[in-house]
């Protein structure tokens, strides 16, 4: 086995990435990728009807397809470009700028294995060993690890104000999976929209008025102190309001000893029940 894995959430809008293969598993990554906003570009002989239906809101009619009015606004929730062919090197070069390869991520979801370990090898080569390659179904191949996501405070699926992500670095992805269903079960009565919005905004405020750089870390120990007096299921009925005067009257002193946890509930929140 080798370390650990950095998991970090990767900023990709308006990102360049090169899916090879349109069918099941080119789907699944699609379903990843699109809400994204990342600018996919598809290669594959054949599509996926489903991929056709959800992921293509342009017309299809040449061997390479382009959506010219991508960038507007609600249209990248759509594929930007498919190019039905086989792959072939020349697809690497697509948007090469001069400095780096101009593709955030490379993905291949073929079941000709020989055909993308040669996609991996040919990208490191021409590239560096810095660019992101994904061979799906080949872990050692693998420079990131989709695993699986939970998202909670969400408007729509293209929208929401947290993640949790878990992986197995490519060894159990369906277990992993159950183990996402049971943390979802186990935290699906909270209203975390709720929650991280008045969080948001309680920081937010706190920040206005703290701009002095040398009261970060004040600052930042004042938020953590008061997100565990309440806990994950009792955020959603702070008085942001309310707490904001409470942090203006201990900024004075840059006290960190808050009010009794009755108090904290009894004059702080909208909802005095705790859960």
């Amino acid at each position: 086995m080798g370390g650990k894995s950095l998991i970090v959430a990767h900023q990709l809008e308006d990102n360049n990435v090169l899916l090879v293969g349109g069918g099941e598993v080119g789907l699944t990554r699609l379903r990843k990728l699109i809400s994204t906003g990342s600018k996919v570009t598809l290669v594959s002989p054949e599509i996926h009807p489903l991929i056709l239906k959800e992921y293509c809101n342009f017309t299809i009619d040449k061997k390479d397809n382009k959506h010219d009015n991508w960038n507007e606004r609600g249209k990248k929730k759509s594929v930007y470009r498919i190019i039905k062919d086989e792959f072939k090197e020349e697809h690497l070069l697509l948007y090469q700028n001069g400095v780096d390869s101009g593709w955030s991520l490379i993905l291949t979801c073929i079941p000709n294995q020989e055909v993308s370990e040669g996609i991996y090898f040919e990208a490191k080569k021409r590239f560096g060993s810095q660019q992101m390659v994904n061979v799906a179904d080949n872990p050692k191949l693998c420079d990131i690890y989709f695993g699986a996501n939970l998202e909670f405070g969400s408007n729509s699926e293209d929208d929401c104000l947290m993640q949790l992500m878990i992986s197995s670095n490519g060894m159990g992805p369906r277990f992993v999976a159950m183990v996402r269903d049971e943390i979802g079960k186990m935290l699906g009565g909270i209203d975390f929209e709720k929650s991280l919005i008045k969080l948001g905004k309680l920081r937010s405020n706190i920040r206005e008025i703290t701009d002095n750089s040398k009261d970060i870390k004040y600052r930042m120990e004042w938020m953590k102190k008061c997100t565990e007096i309440y806990g994950v299921k009792n955020c959603e009925n702070i008085d942001e309001d309310e707490l904001i005067d409470l942090f203006k009257e201990m900024y004075i002193e840059k006290d960190l000893n808050f009010p009794d946890k009755e108090i904290m509930f009894e004059k702080y929140t909208e909802n005095m029940t705790k859960k």
